[in-house]
């Protein structure tokens, strides 16, 4: 199995850069965006196997940018996989992220276990 190309969205350079540790090991090559704007104009130019994207961020919330992708006429778009991050501790936003159509919601910090396993839930190559 090759690499995979994951985009990690969050406005805060910090959690990349916990997120970038955690993902180290993985068989991914990460690119990043602080703006879920810049992240969207450059999915619509390159392909990713995955987006992980935090819930709260300014100008388009995740759950924002989740609609948007999943409102994509382009299929690799539609389907691309989406985990959703928050630090916020509200029941209902897990059920708002997952009706939007994210694939998978973790709240932090993320345990490098429960990161790991979100992904092979959601690309199912990595399983394998």
């Amino acid at each position: 199995m090759g690499r995979r190309r994951l985009l990690l969205i969050d406005d805060s350079a910090t959690a990349r850069a916990l997120l970038r540790i955690l993902l180290m090991n993985e068989p991914f090559d990460l690119f990043e965006e602080s703006d879920p704007r810049s992240a969207l104009e450059r999915l619509s130019r390159e392909a990713f196997d995955v987006v992980i994207a935090d819930f709260t961020m300014p100008h388009l919330t995740g759950i924002e940018l989740v609609q948007i992708i999943r409102a994509s006429p382009k299929p690799e778009l539609s389907w691309l996989p989406i985990i959703l991050l928050t630090a916020e501790s509200e029941a209902e936003l897990e059920g708002q992220a997952m009706r939007a159509g994210a694939n998978c919601f973790l709240r932090k910090p993320v345990k490098p276990e429960t990161l790991r396993t979100a992904l092979k839930q959601v690309v199912p190559a990595l399983a394998r």
